[in-house]
């Protein structure tokens, strides 16, 4: 099952939007991902959520050659892609 259509992350999200609106808030963003990842596992995206973070990691401790290789590696792991 799509985690965006549990019974879990409805709950939550009523809850967060009740507090939206308890704060005052009116517009808020409907929940959406992109199509590519409403079709991944569970498993899938939590391991694209770790892949991702590893990076992050060793990019902040990695020294690179020059600036763009640095901008390149950060942007890759904010999960930026090239299109």
């Amino acid at each position: 099952m799509d985690f965006w259509k549990s019974k879990k992350f409805k709950e939550l999200y009523s809850q967060w939007d009740q507090k939206l609106k308890e704060a005052g808030l009116t517009d808020r963003l409907e929940p959406i991902a992109p199509t590519r990842y409403k079709k991944l596992s569970l498993v899938e995206r939590e391991a694209r959520l770790e892949y991702y973070l590893r990076i992050e990691q060793q990019v902040n401790k990695t020294i690179f050659p020059n600036v763009v290789e640095a901008i390149v590696m950060q942007m890759h792991s904010n999960g930026a892609t090239i299109r």
